[in-house]
């Protein structure tokens, strides 16, 4: 074979197993003195470390970053071994500039099979609540510390081993999440007070399993709304980058399907293209929402006007509008997924 036909042979191979992504070890410095908690720490360059902690008040474990220029990264991934009982503990970041510091909290650490391996999505740092200006935008080239280390939420006694930290450009892997149609069939019903609005579980649709029904009476000739807010508590929501919905809906004309996320403290963010609503009343629609899609509604108010998805965020899905003339109408729900 020719030297000048190894080139593309190689570009080729490159391109057919991908690019490899970039990955660096970051070293600590120290760490922050714990506060209501133990903290021991064994002898070497990368000591054992115990914890021990007794009350169900949430503590930091944080070691101290030597600052380097993270602007390429889009992750932070802990690895290590450990034993112990660590059951309610994530990983979590804590940047500091000036008089501004952002957190972020990433995926929970896992014991059970002794090693373990956690990753925290950079983008979901978010102000804290001493911020001095809540929006502001962090970041990562210039700073003024980093903290790396461990959110523990309830009682530990753990002992982690050769536990390193890394900085990657590589995305935080996430499988896709499916919401439990049952747990969504008990959420809280926001609606209007004209507005008559029943949620249940329906298990009549063979073809595609329990479903949610929300059913509806307007009534009265004016805009009327009612949804239900589901809290999504989900490990590293930051991660995720779209919404897939399967849904079909039966509704008075002037009336449409409702979609949004709202923040807790914080604004109504909805779709600026909201999901069709179908023509025909036995039909099934699915559609995928982009999770950058949603815009703060003009009637609402963020103090920072962003979406904050490593926050705590309902999702609100249901029904708005006038209807023309009043009449009754039902959505169904058969899906709601998440998509990294």
């Amino acid at each position: 074979m020719r030297p000048h036909h190894i080139v593309p042979l190689l570009l080729l191979a490159a391109l057919a197993l991908g690019a490899a992504g970039r990955e660096e070890q970051l070293q600590l410095t120290g760490f922050v003195p714990p506060q209501g908690f133990e903290l021991r720490l064994g002898a070497g360059a990368v000591p054992a470390i115990e914890i021990t902690k007794t009350s169900p008040e949430r503590r930091l474990l944080a070691g101290i970053m030597a600052p380097v220029d993270l602007a390429w990264a889009r992750t932070i991934i802990a690895r290590g071994r450990g034993n112990g009982e660590l059951d309610a503990a994530r990983l979590a970041a804590v940047l500091t500039t000036g008089d501004n510091a952002w957190f972020a909290l990433g995926q929970p650490i896992d014991l059970a099979d002794g090693a373990f391996e956690a990753g925290l999505d950079l983008a979901g740092l978010r102000p804290t609540a001493y911020s001095a200006d809540p929006t502001a935008e962090p970041s990562l080239t210039t700073y003024d510390s980093l903290w790396l280390g461990l959110v523990i939420d309830g009682p530990a006694d753990a002992r982690l081993e050769q536990a390193t930290l890394s900085a990657s450009d590589e995305p935080l892997r996430v499988p896709p999440l499916s919401l439990d149609p049952a747990a969504m069939a008990a959420a809280p019903l926001p609606h209007d007070g004209d507005l008559t609005m029943r949620a249940a579980l329906d298990e009549t649709e063979p073809d595609v399993g329990p479903v949610l029904r929300l059913d509806y009476d307007f009534a009265h000739p004016r805009h009327l709304y009612g949804f239900l807010a589901y809290p999504l508590e989900v490990d590293s929501l930051a991660s995720y980058r779209s919404l897939r919905i399967t849904y079909r809906a039966h509704l008075p004309a002037g009336v449409s399907v409702l979609l949004a996320l709202q923040e807790q403290p914080g604004g109504q963010y909805v779709v600026a293209a909201p999901p069709p609503t179908p023509a025909d009343s036995m039909a099934w629609q699915t559609v995928v929402v982009p999770l950058n899609s949603f815009e703060l509604g003009s009637w609402s108010q963020d103090g920072n006007n962003r979406l904050d998805l490593d926050g705590s965020v309902a999702l609100q899905f249901g029904a708005h509008g006038t209807a023309n003339p009043p009449g009754e109408g039902t959505v169904w729900l058969a899906e709601v997924t998440l998509l990294p």
